[in-house]
Parts: structure tokens; C-alpha cells; sequence
């Protein structure tokens, strides 16, 4: 794990930037924030936070990454490859280079959304081996909040869901008319809803 820049801190709370390996070459990117000044990572529980926009909408979810630095956590805010401030917005119009790894993926019955959950898998690795935390926990809204679901389905973590959560792929997603692929193939896994949807 890499550190990103000076510390931020904002009405005493601290941000930390941070990136680390998820992959040969490629990284994740993320923010730590915690309560009070510090110079270190605290060894206290923390809320892996999956939100669309990941770094780029904190200041929209404040008041709840507050609620939880408030109760004794710290919040890791993470941008997965491809996502929040680690998105090439450019790569994601239709036919674009994601686009096409998300359709790719599809037609070789595997999918996006596997990938970046074995990516947020990683990050719960990194906490644990290289930061030494072991309570853990996911929060998951929006749509970028259902790889918090799986990976916590995979690991037994818990979770907490927001009031934005893609609930169901099938109403949401799959049957919406017309339908945005350009954004939407990245939270569809082959064969999905024969097992079960994200509710």
C-alpha cells in the first residue's frame, strides 16, 4: 500500500489517500477518514464504503461517514479500478474500451462485476495482511454498492445497504427500456437471475 499525498483534515476529521494492488499492474485507490488527527492508520474497525463515484461523492454521503467515525470507525472510501477518481470517463461511452472488456467478459460467461468484486476481495486482503485490521465491514448503495454485496455473501462480512442500493437487476436494470449498456453491463454476472438477484 502506497500513501497519496499530505493528510486533508476538514472540521476534525482526517483523510488519508492511499492506493495498493489488486492486481499484476493494476490498483485500487482509496481514501481513509477517521476522527481526530492522526499520523498513522488507527487500528480501530472499518466500513469499506461502495458508492457510485467512490472519492468523487464523499461530500454527498458526509453525513453518514461521520456517523461512523463518530461511533469509533474509520471509513475507507474506495475507488476500484475503473471507478471514481480512477475512471476514464472517455472509456466508457458505448463501444468504448470498458464498454467493450464489460461485453467481452459477458461473452465468456464471466462478467465486470466479478472482476471488481474479486478486486474489493483484494482490498479486504490488503486490510487485513498488510494494516492488520480484521473487523471489517462493507456499506453498499448505489449501483456500485452490489459488490459489496457479493464479496460480503463470499466472506461472511457484514454489511449495511443504503437507501440507493441496486436491489434488482432484473427491474432496474434488464428490463428498462431503452436500456444504457454503455453503464449497466458492468453489475450483470451470466446466468444471474436463474440463482438469485442483488435483493
Amino acid at each position: 500500500m502506497t500513501e497519496c499525498g499530505n493528510d486533508l483534515v476538514i472540521d476534525g476529521y482526517t483523510g488519508k489517500g492511499s492506493m495498493w494492488w489488486v492486481q499484476k499492474e493494476l490498483s485500487a485507490f482509496g481514501v481513509f477518514i477517521s476522527k481526530g488527527v492522526n499520523k498513522d492508520i488507527p487500528d480501530c474497525p472499518i466500513v469499506i464504503a461502495l458508492w457510485d463515484n467512490g472519492t468523487r461523492a464523499i461530500a454527498e454521503h458526509s453525513d453518514w461517514i461521520s456517523e461512523q467515525c463518530d461511533a469509533g470507525k474509520q471509513v475507507l472510501v474506495v475507488d476500484l479500478p475503473g471507478s471514481g477518481a480512477l475512471q476514464q470517463v472517455s472509456l466508457w461511452h458505448y463501444k468504448g474500451t470498458l464498454f467493450k472488456m464489460c461485453y467481452d467478459l459477458i461473452y465468456m460467461d464471466d462478467s465486470m462485476a466479478a472482476m471488481q468484486t474479486y478486486h474489493l476481495l483484494r482490498t479486504v486482503d490488503m486490510l487485513r495482511d498488510v494494516l492488520h485490521i480484521d473487523q471489517v465491514s462493507f456499506y453498499c448503495d448505489d449501483y456500485e454498492g452490489v459488490y459489496g454485496i457479493l464479496a460480503g455473501y463470499l466472506t461472511g462480512l457484514e454489511r449495511e445497504y443504503g437507501q440507493n442500493l441496486l436491489c434488482s437487476a432484473e427491474k432496474q436494470i434488464i428490463a428498462q427500456r431503452p436500456r444504457s449498456q454503455d453503464i449497466h453491463l458492468r453489475y450483470i454476472i451470466p446466468g444471474m437471475l436463474e440463482y438469485f438477484d442483488f435483493d
